[in-house]
């Protein structure tokens, strides 16, 4: 099967991207660094492809709200046009919700792959096989190829020679590996540039326990301290609130359909989708409000809200903002 798109290395030559499968097998999963690599990488594609799912979700939960009116409205009148203009409209919903569903999706993976390949680039681990190019002599243009597979990146992508131990044939533990990929949160935040950057609030454990300078392990622990001492916000009650009612809306309908036997879907649905719509969005307000009052908190010990690395030594660029060597993220300190 053809790939949808081809990955090109710093000489413009094909790559074929290293799978999650693949780094959450790799042996040196059981090296907190690598560990905090690794999630970082998941973290990118997962920001990246959540966000869209969520558009996508909260599409369908629209047409779902349009059919059951649509369906309301034929089932009263009980005419043929009726139940014909349903029954397009529906279909015309559906093939739309898909196909703008799949061209976002093919949008969005060359640049998320693109943002995968600096992360893996900054800890000089190959994007291809996760080969380590610490210690690799420059070529002529510039770049390091790796020698398991001839892939060339650009030397000064290659900030930190971080030196990890021989991969063997011991694989990581089985709870670490079944673990990890649902610790993650798929949420995102802009930065001082307006760009859509993945939020590192649960990198931060990680981060300390992977650190080994006690100055930077301390600022790491500030930042969980200034996490756990936030309070839920009045928006994140209103989300509580919410699902309360919807929770008690639904159980009544049940109710009503078991004592008199009708199946009445058209407003009991289009409320049920009403409610849930305004509890996605009551919850995304309010984690608005979290980020909002925890990323200054952050930004204060230099330390990047999307990939929790440190933004010391880093001269801002003209428009003052200081850009993460790790993600590409911007900020104003």
């Amino acid at each position: 099967m053809a790939m949808i798109h081809q990955f090109v290395d710093d000489q413009g030559e094909a790559y074929t991207p290293v799978s999650h499968v693949a780094l959450l097998a790799d042996p040196r999963m059981d090296d907190p660094r690598f560990r905090l690599i690794v999630r970082r990488v998941v973290m990118q594609n997962r920001y990246g492809i959540r966000a869209v799912d969520r558009k996508f979700v909260a599409l369908c939960f629209a047409g779902a709200t349009v059919f059951f009116c649509l369906g309301s409205l034929a089932h009263a009148l009980w005419s043929l046009t009726a139940w014909w203009i349903f029954l397009g409209s529906c279909s015309v919903i559906c093939i739309g919700l898909c196909v703008w569903h799949i061209i976002l999706q093919r949008i969005r993976t060359a640049p998320v792959q693109g943002n995968v390949v600096r992360v893996m680039l900054a800890d000089s681990l190959c994007p291809s096989c996760v080969y380590p190019l610490a210690g690799l002599d420059l070529q002529a243009a510039g770049t390091v190829q790796c020698p398991e597979c001839s892939a060339h990146w650009r030397g000064e992508r290659c900030i930190r020679k971080t030196d990890f131990p021989e991969r063997t044939s011991i694989p990581p533990s089985r709870a670490l590996r079944e673990k990890y990929p649902y610790e993650l949160d798929g949420f995102f935040l802009f930065d001082d540039r307006q760009q859509r950057v993945p939020e590192a609030k649960g990198l931060f454990h990680l981060a300390v326990e992977a650190e080994g300078d006690n100055d930077r392990r301390g600022r790491l622990e500030a930042v969980l301290r200034s996490q756990t001492s936030e309070r839920p916000g009045c928006l994140r009650v209103g989300t509580y609130f919410v699902l309360f009612a919807t929770i008690l809306a639904l159980g009544r309908y049940v109710y009503t359909v078991v004592q008199t036997g009708q199946f009445i879907a058209g407003n009991q649905f289009g409320l049920l989708s009403i409610a849930i719509l305004l509890a996605g969005n009551f919850r995304y307000l309010a984690h608005l409000q979290y980020v909002r009052s925890t990323r200054e908190k952050v930004l204060a010990q230099r330390i990047c809200p999307a990939c929790a690395d440190f933004l010391d030594w880093i001269e801002p660029d003209s428009d003052g903002c200081t850009v993460c060597q790790t993600c590409g993220a911007a900020w104003r300190l």
